[in-house]
């Protein structure tokens, strides 16, 4: 009893470190590492057509494994580096390994054939990756102008004077898996006004014990 006298006699000790760290963690949250909402998956699709039919000796010539040559992908991660803020498409983004990265492109950025001479431009978002909805959704148009782009150019390499007209467009996006970071930060801050209280406990405790 005697022992927890002396410590509320130092209680203004124990408020100052609580307050420090509620402070400290609430601006780590807010303002340095606000990290990223998550939320469902996020599929955005153009469809897009060739003028004519692209055709060789008699058979199509169908765009595909360039898209996913290491030459062209460095081409189109250095378009979407120097266009987008990539950690809000993925958290990670910063700490991947360039082969990482790549390996991204193709899961995120993808062609699909469905008819003769006829493509999906597909940028998809699934429910794993740490992104920021409202971005995505913000920039959801340039996504697909800038991988348009990106699939005409390796379709020149093969095919002369290349047309591409969009005949179709669609979006499916998941509503079910979201979360906001509304209060994150105040949660936070409670986190580390208790944390801190619990250490100026010990901090006090530490210097009572020396006295005797």
């Amino acid at each position: 009893m005697k022992w927890a006298k002396e410590i509320l006699r130092k209680w203004y000790v124990i408020l100052i470190c609580a307050v420090l760290c509620a402070g400290g963690l609430y601006i780590e949250k807010e303002k340095i590492h606000p990290g990223v909402p998550a939320s469902g998956d996020m599929t955005y699709i153009r469809v897009v057509q060739f003028g004519e039919v692209p055709m060789l000796s008699g058979q199509e010539i169908v765009v595909d494994k360039g898209l996913y040559a290491w030459p062209n992908l460095t081409k189109l991660k250095a378009q979407l580096e120097s266009s987008f803020n990539m950690s809000k498409l993925d958290s990670g983004w910063e700490v991947m390994k360039t082969s990482k990265k790549f390996s991204w492109e193709g899961e995120h950025f993808r062609a699909n054939k469905i008819s003769p001479g006829t493509y999906e431009l597909i940028v998809t978002f699934s429910k794993r990756d740490g992104k920021d909805e409202a971005y995505i959704e913000e920039n959801a148009g340039r996504f697909l102008d800038i991988y348009e782009s990106y699939f005409q150019k390796v379709a020149a390499v093969n095919i002369p004077n290349v047309e591409l007209k969009t005949i179709d467009h669609y979006n499916l996006i998941e509503n079910d898996f979201t979360s906001s970071r509304e209060g994150i930060g105040k949660k936070y801050a409670i986190i580390g006004f208790v944390l801190g209280g619990m250490l100026g406990v010990v901090l006090v405790s530490v210097w009572i014990a020396k006295k005797k």
